[in-house]
């Protein structure tokens, strides 16, 4: 299908649609430019992307007010360079131990590597590192394109 099936936006009403809401991502100086390359995730009414910067971020599809942001490097000193980040993956599904740490039960995470190669898990409601997901603070290494894991993060 090339054009959506929806019936309210035609040719005649498409001149009244108007901007609904704007999300400002926080991001470094002024005087910089950051790629911003994501892919958006929409699930149950929340839409979920990270940042150049590292953060992933959730907010309400319908008024654009933030849910939460979950920012992996928070606290620590020094600068981050803007990298562009592609978004992050959504999971449903049963697990040992839940994001909340209950036992074989249902479960829901978003997923997104950082920048220096991590990878979280993190509660959607809530954008607590999920309790079942934890090797070491939180997050597991990720293993690079060769196989390799991420240098001093082991």
């Amino acid at each position: 299908m090339r054009f959506s099936e929806l019936k309210q936006i035609d040719r005649a009403s498409v001149s009244h649609l108007g901007r609904a809401w704007t999300y400002v991502v926080a991001g470094g100086s002024d005087t910089e430019i950051e790629a911003f390359e994501t892919t958006p995730l929409m699930v149950d009414g929340v839409l979920y992307f990270t940042t150049p910067r590292g953060r992933a971020i959730a907010v309400d599809g319908d008024s654009g007010k933030e849910l939460w942001v979950f920012d992996p490097f928070a606290g620590q000193s020094g600068s981050r360079r803007p990298i562009p980040s592609r978004g992050a993956a959504y999971w449903e599904g049963h697990s040992a131990v839940t994001c909340g740490g209950e036992r074989n039960s249902a479960d829901r995470r978003i997923f997104y590597a950082t920048l220096d190669g991590r990878l979280f898990a993190l509660d959607p409601r809530s954008g607590k590192p999920c309790v079942g997901f934890r090797c070491r603070r939180g997050y597991r290494p990720a293993k690079g394109s060769h196989g390799r894991l991420a240098t001093g993060k082991v």
